[in-house]
């Protein structure tokens, strides 16, 4: 019995630490100019250097070609792009943990960009900016940061599954409350 509560004990001291690990909104509450500028910094991976994001609500998305949540949420962001004027709303795509699985080469990429055919964009990561999101490790996350830079809202997909991405209503409702 001692060793399971022992086990036990070290379960929840590893989900806690997992846990304040994802609390990336304690960690990031701004979309800063060192902020901006660092994502601005990013290799392109699909469509332009992201411009200026102060003054609009802003959508940053973080995702891998080998997640297939990211798939259907860039189909919503896709849509959000076509709904919104880019003066309104800026979303940029930002890849991460690529790597992980041993997912090498760009093969793979490309093929998740012509399938997926993001018009917003796409940037290559960087510890510097996960860090500055509070270490993101979940495909996807996503944060929505209102027009005076002030994170309003972040989700990161769950283990469960049962909240793998947001859906597109859910986005609109967001952005409308924050316009």
């Amino acid at each position: 019995m001692n060793r399971r509560m022992i086990s036990v004990a070290l379960a929840i001291a590893l989900a806690l630490t997992l846990f304040a690990g994802a609390g990336a909104a304690k960690i990031l509450t701004r979309m800063d100019a060192g902020l901006e500028g660092l994502i601005a910094g990013l290799p392109v991976l699909a469509g332009e250097t992201p411009g200026p994001l102060r003054g609009r609500v802003v959508i940053v998305s973080f995702f891998a070609s080998w997640c297939a949540p990211c798939r259907r949420e860039f189909a919503y962001l896709n849509e959000i792009r076509r709904a919104y004027s880019t003066d309104d709303v800026a979303i940029v795509a930002i890849n991460w943990l690529e790597y992980w699985g041993d997912y090498a080469g760009g093969r793979r990429m490309k093929r998740f960009i012509a399938e997926t055919r993001p018009s917003f964009p796409l940037v290559e990561g960087s510890p510097a900016v996960s860090k500055r999101f509070g270490g993101v490790t979940r495909m996807p996350s996503l944060y929505i940061f209102d027009r005076r830079g002030r994170n309003a809202f972040r989700h990161g997909n769950r283990d469960d599954g049962s909240a793998m991405i947001v859906g597109r209503d859910r986005l609109i409702q967001i952005i409308e409350s924050l316009r």
